[in-house]
């Protein structure tokens, strides 16, 4: 019994040690646990005093940066605008030293002059009413059998006239004033005509015109001249060494030809009430009228009329002809409302801008080979496509809305995705590729035949050339001086106002 007691005792003491080496593992287990966290939470906690002290670190040396940077800008925007006064003053002294500054040229008689402001040209207009009478006062090269006819008449009447002024001078005396009076209308009388008397319609008689200024019958059109003058003046030998120095200024002429309906209606209305008073004389007169050749034409000359467009230049104040190139009334009108008159590349901004226009997805798409389609067709095709775009924006909605529900299979599925593609993104760059090389875009001039090279011309062809020019247009070496001067003074101008924009925009960089 004394045994089995000892025994169950050391076994509760073993029991109890083994619980106790137990219940200390896991206390040790715990502080451990606690120290890792705790060494965790230090190391985190140093971790992001070093992220921040590093985030600190680099906004400090962003922010100084930043400080360089606009020190910088603004030391760069003082110097710039120290610069820019400097070079105004410069200015100001050479132009009151030089004499430019003063008042500019006036433009010759019947010019008007237009420069926007801030642009880098400037448009001169003249109308020629009337048109030009210089084929009146010179004689034709080629002759008819009518005007040898009427020029042999003509020589006849005046010996007639020779030898009855002789008659009279020896009839009357000096004072008399019917012989004066005669020799005054037969003096007067340079204009005749060719007809016919009314028993005989087989004899031809020498006839004085009715109106001694223009022919009744005949009203000449107006002659629109534009002048383009950009500032592209420069010398060609600071590009090729071999070219003697000498002054280089290129402009362009647009000649365009309109019948004024108005001026037309007061001869006619001043022919018939002048007839009214000389009872058989208005028959003749209003005839004259009726029968005008040019008024079943008048659609025409207005619609399709050729204009001249020149190149010329002026070198060392002596014009000469770059090229000549003939255009349709359409295209010349393009080519004065659209950029070539100096606002850029022509043909991108067309495109931009008939990329910006709202109607554009809505305009049919044209294939390439619309080329080969009359001009007058395509035109009126785009003339009603552009008045009736609100029409066909809702007539292609419908058509695609139709065709999403009536339309189930696949085939039909990209049919539909195909038509409002080439409506809305498609289009438009279809249009932006195609629109140049159509007929009835806006710069199919692009397609016209720029004319010959001038050196290659006749000298006779160039002669006749420069007389047109110079003769008939008005454009004389005067002009051409006057716009090289203007070239210079405007250019001067806007030159002094870019300085001032310069300088503006400098101090607003330097505060």
């Amino acid at each position: 019994m004394m045994m089995r007691g000892c025994s169950s005792l050391s076994d509760g003491r073993v029991s109890t040690d083994q619980h106790r080496s137990s219940v200390d593992e896991k206390d040790m287990q715990k502080c451990i646990f606690h120290e890792e966290e705790h060494t965790a939470e230090e190391e985190n906690i140093a971790v992001h005093s070093n992220t921040r002290d590093q985030s600190t670190k680099e906004q400090q040396q962003q922010q100084q940066q930043d400080d360089d940077k606009e020190e910088l800008l603004r030391t760069i925007g003082i110097t710039l605008r120290d610069a820019a006064e400097r070079e105004i003053k410069a200015e100001i002294e050479r132009d009151s030293r030089d004499g430019t500054a003063a008042i500019p040229p006036l433009p010759p008689l019947g010019w008007k002059v237009q420069h926007p402001a801030g642009s880098n040209y400037f448009v001169m207009t003249h109308t020629l009413l009337g048109g030009v009478k210089s084929a009146e006062l010179h004689a034709r090269r080629y002759q008819s059998v009518h005007d040898v006819f009427l020029q042999a008449m003509k020589e006849k009447q005046g010996r007639e006239g020779k030898q009855r002024h002789d008659t009279t001078q020896t009839t009357y005396p000096s004072g008399n004033s019917t012989a004066g009076d005669s020799n005054k209308s037969y003096s007067n009388s340079t204009r005749m005509t060719v007809g016919y008397d009314k028993g005989n319609k087989r004899s031809a008689v020498l006839r004085d015109m009715m109106d001694t200024e223009e022919p009744s019958g005949v009203k000449r059109a107006d002659v629109h001249l534009t002048l383009f003058t950009p500032f592209r003046v420069y010398d060609p030998s600071s590009h090729d060494p071999t070219v003697s120095i000498c002054e280089w200024s290129s402009f362009d002429l647009l000649v365009r030809k309109t019948v004024v309906k108005n001026r037309n209606r007061k001869n006619m209305n001043s022919n018939t009430n002048s007839g009214s008073s000389n009872g058989n004389s208005n028959k003749d007169d209003g005839s004259r009228v009726a029968e005008n050749p040019l008024e079943s034409m008048a659609h025409l000359v207005e619609e399709s009329g050729l204009c001249l467009f020149v190149r010329l230049a002026s070198v060392d104040s002596e014009m000469r002809i770059r090229s000549v190139q003939l255009l349709s009334r359409r295209q010349a009108q393009s080519l004065e409302e659209h950029v070539c008159f100096g606002k850029g590349e022509p043909i991108f901004l067309e495109l931009l801008h008939s990329y910006r226009q709202p109607n554009n997805t809505t305009r049919p798409l044209r294939s390439v080979r619309r080329y080969d389609d009359p001009l007058t067709l395509t035109h009126s095709e785009e003339v009603k496509a552009r008045r009736d775009g609100i029409e066909a924006t809702s007539s292609i909605a419908a058509v695609a809305a139709a065709n999403n529900n009536n339309n189930s299979d696949n085939n039909n599925n990209v049919n539909n995705n195909y038509v409002s593609s080439t409506a809305v993104s498609y289009g438009d760059g279809y249009e932006l590729l195609v629109n140049c090389f159509d007929s009835g875009g806006e710069y199919s001039r692009a397609l016209c035949y720029n004319g010959p090279c001038v050196s290659e011309l006749s000298k006779e062809m160039i002669v006749a050339l420069h007389e047109y020019l110079q003769g008939d247009l008005g454009i004389s070496s005067e002009l051409c001086e006057y716009v090289c001067q203007m070239q210079f003074f405007l250019e001067q101008e806007e030159y002094m106002s870019w300085l001032g924009r310069v300088r503006h925009l400098a101090s607003v960089v330097s505060q």
